[in-house]
């Protein structure tokens, strides 16, 4: 897993050096690679500020990155032979090593609230880099935004609004505005949200999660836990979004 941190880091950064201003990096490799989040996520996700570069620039700057990182570590990692997207609203690359997956590089459009950013400097084999990010209200947002409407839910992003809140993280009050004015455009009441998160077991999210996990993490996350990570995440959405 460290080596798969490692050349992540090194194409983001290899990334906002070649793009500084295309770029808003989200998802759950910002958590663990910026805030130390202990779920491991094997998708570098990025959102187009406006105009995203054409695809055949990202894709050479991301070959690149692992080249360079390849001669500097010893290691193998190069892109599929097939790209899906043409730059200008998806592109997805897939990184392998002798043909098993490491990890994607996913540039999409998403549907939802981006909110506000920061700039953080990310550290990395080939050197450090400024990076563009949610701040952590706007990432609560996002998190709690799938939480609540994504079709599918996905216990990856249960897990990180127990993150973002347990580190101190909290909506404001226009964010719980538009949460809540949302919920009535879907024609959502509480019950319907009750619903949604009593559908998350303990047994079920602990199963989930530990595959996820850093070894050294896995063995501290038991059935308590995890009913009590949920129980928190519980409270907090049902308490904190207005007009439920």
């Amino acid at each position: 897993m460290e080596a798969i941190e490692s050349s992540e880091r090194s194409v983001v950064c290899a990334l906002f050096r070649a793009f500084p201003e295309a770029y808003v990096w989200i998802g759950g490799s910002v958590l663990q690679l910026v805030h130390s989040s202990p779920r491991a996520s094997y998708d570098l996700d990025l959102v187009p500020r406006n105009d995203p570069p054409p695809a055949r620039g990202v894709t050479a700057a991301v070959r690149d990155a692992l080249d360079e990182w390849n001669a500097a570590t010893g290691n193998h990692y190069v892109l599929e032979d097939k790209a899906f997207g043409d730059g200008s609203a998806l592109l997805r690359l897939g990184i392998v090593e002798n043909g098993a997956f490491r990890f994607t590089v996913d540039i999409t459009r998403i549907a939802g609230n981006a909110g506000a950013t920061a700039v953080v400097l990310l550290e990395s084999t080939l050197g450090p880099q400024a990076v563009v990010i949610p701040t952590p209200s706007s990432f609560l947002l996002q998190k709690v935004e799938a939480l609540l409407f994504r079709r599918f839910l996905k216990l990856a992003d249960v897990f990180d609004v127990w993150f973002l809140l347990a580190g101190g993280a909290r909506l404001a009050r226009t964010q719980r505005d538009w949460l809540s004015g949302r919920l009535r455009m879907e024609e959502l009441g509480r019950a319907d949200v009750e619903e949604r998160l009593e559908s998350l077991s303990p047994a079920r999210f602990l199963s989930d999660i530990r595959r996820r996990l850093r070894a050294d993490q896995a063995q501290f996350w038991d059935e308590r836990k995890a009913k009590s990570a949920l129980g928190a995440v519980r409270r907090y959405v049902l308490k904190g979004v207005r007009a439920l």
